[in-house]
């Protein structure tokens, strides 16, 4: 004997299938554009560090200055001084 579901329990199945299928579209839409915001956050971030080094690298003109750029880019913290260094 072959077993029939009611029509209520049909619905709720298809109910349910439905959606469970919109929530997963829902997370790879989601997923698509949060992963697209951080690539653009990360390219923002990399077009200004480039920028910074052919900043540092046009205004190095001898040998010297090209040897100490290490020291101008990225000061060491004993180096930087604060407001509140002199409390």
């Amino acid at each position: 004997m072959r077993f029939k579901a009611s029509l209520t329990v049909r619905l709720a199945a298809l109910f349910a299938l439905l959606t469970g299928v919109f929530l997963i579209l829902v997370g790879v839409v989601m997923n698509r554009a949060i992963e697209s915001h951080f690539r653009e956050l990360d390219n923002h971030e990399l077009s200004g560090k480039l920028n910074l080094i052919q900043n540092l690298l046009r205004h190095t003109t001898s040998r010297d200055k090209l040897e100490s750029l290490p020291q101008r880019a990225w000061p060491t913290p004993s180096s930087v001084t604060t407001p509140w260094a002199s409390w």
